[in-house]
C-alpha cells in the first residue's frame, strides 16, 4: 500500500494547479489532507516543509510580477516572528489549534457573503511602517498556526494588486515567513523515508503543474479568482471543525 505521504504528490499537483489559478490555498488544502494521517502539529509542520516545493515553482514562473516593493518591507519582518512563533506550536494544545485555524478559515472565507459581517474592502496605499507591522503580525500567525495566507491574501488583495502581481507577491512573502517557522519546526519533525522521497518528487512537479496553472490562469475572471480563495478556506474551516 503506498504511504500516506506519498498519496500527496499527485493530489499536490493537481493541488499546483489549482492554487496558481485561484492565488494559493494549496497550504490550506495540504493541512486538510494531512488531518487524516498526522497529529496537527506534524501535520502543519510536514505541510511548511512540502510548501517550499510549490513556492520555488511560482516564484520561477512569476518572478518578472513580484512587487519588490512590498515584498521586502513586508516579508522579512515577518522571517524573525514567524521563527519565535513557530517555536510555540508544539506547546499548544492540538485541538485549539484545530478550532482556532478553522474558525479562521471560517471567518475569512464567509465574511464577503453575509451582510453582518461585510465590510466594504479597505484599500490602501501601502506605507513602509504599515508594511512591516503587518509584515510582523503575518509571521506570528504563520509560525503558531501554519498557514499565513490567513492575513496575507486579504491584506495583498486590499492593496490593488492585479491578480499575476498578487500571486508573485504573496508567493515570495510566503517563502520567507516560511523560512523562518521551518528552522523552527524542522527539530520536531519525523524525516522519514516517504518524507525524502515525496520532497524529492514535489519540486519537479509542482514546476510542471504551475507552468499549466499560470497558462489557465488568463482565463478566470477576478471575481472567480476570489471566490475559489474564499471556497478553499470553507472547506478547510469545515474539516478543522467538525470532522477531527
Amino acid at each position: 500500500m503506498m504511504p500516506p505521504l506519498l498519496l500527496f504528490v499527485p493530489i499536490l499537483f493537481l493541488g499546483g494547479v489549482f492554487s496558481s489559478i485561484a492565488g494559493g490555498g494549496l497550504g490550506i488544502v495540504t493541512i486538510v489532507l494531512g488531518s487524516f494521517f498526522l497529529p496537527i502539529q506534524q501535520n502543519l509542520a510536514i505541510t511548511a516543509l512540502l510548501m517550499f516545493a510549490i513556492q520555488v515553482a511560482k516564484i520561477f514562473f512569476f518572478c518578472g510580477e513580484i512587487r519588490w516593493d512590498i515584498t521586502l518591507w513586508y516579508g522579512l519582518p515577518g522571517l524573525p516572528t514567524s521563527f519565535i512563533a513557530g517555536g510555540l506550536l508544539f506547546l499548544l494544545y492540538p485541538r485549539l489549534l484545530e478550532i482556532v485555524i478553522g474558525l479562521l478559515c471560517l471567518l475569512f472565507a464567509l465574511h464577503p457573503y453575509l451582510p453582518f459581517l461585510h465590510v466594504k474592502r479597505f484599500a490602501f496605499r501601502p506605507s513602509r511602517p504599515a508594511l512591516v507591522v503587518i509584515g510582523a503580525f503575518n509571521g506570528v500567525i504563520a509560525g503558531i498556526v501554519g498557514n499565513g495566507s490567513l492575513i496575507r491574501a486579504p491584506a495583498l488583495l486590499s492593496m490593488g494588486l492585479r491578480k499575476e502581481e498578487f500571486i508573485g507577491t504573496s508567493t515570495a512573502v510566503a517563502l520567507m515567513m516560511n523560512l523562518g517557522r521551518n528552522a523552527a519546526y524542522a527539530p520536531h519533525i519525523v524525516w522519514s523515508h516517504e518524507l525524502i522521497v515525496a520532497l524529492i518528487l514535489l519540486f519537479p512537479l509542482m514546476m510542471f503543474s504551475v507552468g499549466i496553472g499560470k497558462k489557465l490562469l488568463h482565463y478566470v475572471s477576478v471575481p472567480m479568482f476570489e471566490n475559489l480563495q474564499h471556497g478553499i478556506m470553507f472547506v478547510g474551516a469545515m474539516k478543522l471543525l467538525f470532522f477531527p
